[in-house]
């Protein structure tokens, strides 16, 4: 695996995810701002998704990639990406699905910025809910089947439950 001073900045850098999407929803929860924060915790989704495809690319050139996520045996992102259930969809990598997902969450929120239609917060509900959903099923997936706890992947799974409460709160606000 990694050594000590490698594995303190993973651990430090991955700390700082959670953090900041907490403090997303804090800044919602007092200020408001759903929309805001529903835009920075899509983009932190896409950001933490990019760095899962190029993992996933190092790892189709050599099956001996360590990535910076990788901190033991159990708890490896490139572990969870040599599983089969990594795509699950069409034969698309979940990786592929995530980035297209939060970048459409992201795409709902300026489009009603912009056009103040009640169809974009409709979609990115639903969307969130979605997401939330598959969350749980690949967190089980991970947790109880394959016995790999990949760290990126629990920052999106929370990444997930955000978008999902924030969305609830984006529609309620906009819809009185």
């Amino acid at each position: 695996m990694l050594s000590n001073s490698e594995n303190a900045e993973t651990v430090s850098w991955l700390a700082g995810v959670p953090l900041l999407v907490l403090f997303c929803l804090f800044l919602a929860g007092i200020s408001g701002m759903f929309d805001v924060a529903l835009a920075v915790v899509a983009l932190i989704g896409a950001l933490m998704t990019l760095y899962l495809m190029d993992v996933d690319r190092q790892l189709a050139h050599s099956r001996d990639y360590l990535a910076t996520c990788d901190l033991a045996e159990r708890v490896s992102c490139t572990e969870a990406l040599k599983a089969p259930s990594a795509s699950l969809v069409l034969r698309l990598r979940n990786t592929t699905i995530g980035l297209v997902f939060y970048m459409v969450m992201f795409a709902c929120v300026l489009l009603h910025t912009v056009t103040a239609a009640y169809l974009p917060v409709w979609v990115l509900f639903v969307l969130s809910v979605c997401g939330t959903l598959a969350s749980v099923y690949l967190l089980q997936l991970s947790l109880v089947v394959l016995q790999i706890a990949c760290p990126l992947c629990m920052g999106l799974h929370l990444v997930n439950f955000s978008l999902l409460w924030l969305s609830w709160g984006y529609s309620e606000q906009v819809r009185w």
